[in-house]
């Protein structure tokens, strides 16, 4: 019979944990805010006489991030692979920041483009590292809830970057200097920079044990998962508490470990504590690319059902429209007769109530089920588009 948890294994939420996670999913922070920014942006690219953008250019620049965030997903399983979960997010947070510092000195629709272009592959990036760092890093028991923390924080920055343009759009001149467009685009290098300093500083494991025991690293697997568990950084091999909470934790680790090393394929050494292990490679060398992914789906029938079932969702899902109002719904609201204040003011809104969603279903998805609120959210947006048409 198992063991039941520990109150230490329960625990395992402190405050290494939870940094690490709040740092990590801060990615889909950077990545909400490149996306919801451009919805004001697109309003003051117009009114600013000095780029004289035409239709095609605005669709141009606004399209160019998402082209590139597919292919910066589509490049990312080979990288995250080879260097790890925690470079490919730094070199994300990297890309957002050059994208704003391009942003803050263009002054035709090249840089703009070029800038956008840069941005794209940050989200493309962060899109795919992200999610797979926070369940990686998170114990089974609460793998769903760090795993959503990066959607809402998607959301929070969508809100974050509506308020921006609010703010530049009442405090800022309009005109030629281009201030607006320049603040609100400029200002992701901001929390870009912030986030690449807590993952140099404040995130001590070196990457996810996973990824560290698929690449034959159990002492720094070890380490790692330690320090997310614990909080400790000693080294594999230092002194073990030999009672009280800490030798409790330690136990935890132990165990984490053994199931950890199971699921990758390494087999722990034989009257070893599971801190020497055999060479990994098992599970983990394909996580996070693509390719490989579609390979395996394509050869096992139960999983391209449910890769069909999974793809098909995500496509309908951005397919039915709703990304023209993120993208361009104050554009739309100042077509119909409100003001350029009262439009950014209405986008803002918007993502408000996303916000608003995503913390609603995070609390009802365990009571009423996936299904439940998958085929209410369906409806409900269907309505809503058709009223809007």
């Amino acid at each position: 019979m198992e063991d039941s948890p520990s109150p230490a294994r329960l625990s395992c939420c402190g405050s290494p944990l939870i940094i690490t996670a709040a740092v990590a999913a801060f990615g889909g922070f950077l990545f909400g805010y490149d996306t919801g920014v451009i919805s004001g942006v697109v309003l003051f690219w117009g009114k600013d006489p000095s780029l004289d953008l035409t239709y095609v250019q605005l669709e141009g620049l606004v399209s160019a991030t998402v082209g590139a965030a597919a292919v910066g997903a589509l490049a990312c399983g080979k990288p995250m692979q080879r260097v790890g979960r925690k470079p490919v997010i730094l070199a994300a947070a990297l890309l957002y920041a050059c994208g704003a510092c391009v942003f803050a000195v263009a002054s035709s629709f090249a840089a703009l483009l070029l800038g956008r272009l840069v941005v794209g592959l940050g989200v493309g990036l962060s899109s795919l590292a992200v999610p797979v760092f926070l369940a990686e890093i998170s114990p089974p028991t609460m793998r769903g809830q760090v795993v959503a923390s990066y959607t809402l924080c998607i959301v929070s920055g969508q809100v974050f970057a509506c308020l921006v343009n609010v703010a530049a759009e009442a405090l800022l001149p309009g005109g030629p200097t281009g201030a607006r467009w320049r603040f609100s685009l400029a200002f992701a290098g901001v929390p870009a920079l912030i986030q690449a300093a807590c993952l140099l500083l404040l995130v001590k494991a070196e990457d996810t044990p996973r990824w560290l025991l698929s690449k034959g690293r159990p002492h720094q697997a070890r380490e790692a998962l330690r320090f997310l568990r614990t909080g400790d950084i000693r080294p594999s091999g230092g002194p073990v508490p030999a009672g009280g909470r800490s030798g409790e934790s330690e136990r935890d680790v132990d165990r984490d470990f053994e199931e950890l090393a199971a699921a990758v394929g390494a087999t722990p050494a034989r009257g070893g504590s599971g801190s020497e292990l055999g060479g990994g490679g098992g599970e983990g060398e394909g996580e996070g690319d693509m390719f490989a992914l579609l390979g395996e789906a394509r050869a096992r029938p139960h999983l391209r059902r449910i890769f069909g079932v999974g793809m098909g969702l995500q496509a309908l899902q951005q397919s039915c429209g709703i990304n023209t109002l993120i993208y361009y719904g104050a554009y739309i609201l100042e077509l119909v007769g409100f003001k350029q204040s009262e439009s950014i003011q209405l986008a803002a809104l918007l993502g408000v109530t996303q916000g608003v969603g995503v913390l609603g279903s995070s609390f009802l998805f365990d009571r009423w089920g996936r299904r439940v609120l998958l085929v209410g959210a369906c409806l409900g947006a269907g309505a809503c588009l058709l009223l809007l048409a």
